[in-house]
């Protein structure tokens, strides 16, 4: 279908499930300081977004859709990127922003 290697499709939605479990892990660990929970949470459903919306390239119908879909990832990521760099420049030294760097960094 479309031509889409399968395996790489299935490597990718792997990388993308488990960039947003690693998000989800982030926020649990910065969470404790409430200044940080709006960005905690434009974070996770941006992070979420990527690896929901790889799924959805899966099922496109035609290269215009695959494309379309593969978009709002990019997108998503891009956006789960620019929160990331969010928390690294405001907390640049708490114990979890090595891994907010590490994630940053597979964001985009």
């Amino acid at each position: 279908r479309l031509g889409m290697d399968r395996t790489r499709v299935r490597e990718l939605e792997a990388t993308t499930r488990k960039l947003t479990l690693d998000v989800i892990r982030l926020s649990r660990s910065a969470g404790r300081d409430p200044s940080l929970w709006s960005v905690l949470t434009q974070l996770v459903r941006a992070a979420g977004s990527v690896s929901a919306n790889h799924l959805a390239v899966s099922g496109a119908r035609s290269g215009r859709e695959f494309f379309a879909k593969l978009c709002i990832v990019h997108e998503e990521a891009a956006e789960t990127a620019h929160w990331l760099s969010i928390l690294v420049e405001l907390d640049g030294c708490a114990p979890w922003a090595g891994t907010a760097e590490c994630l940053l960094e597979e964001a985009q």
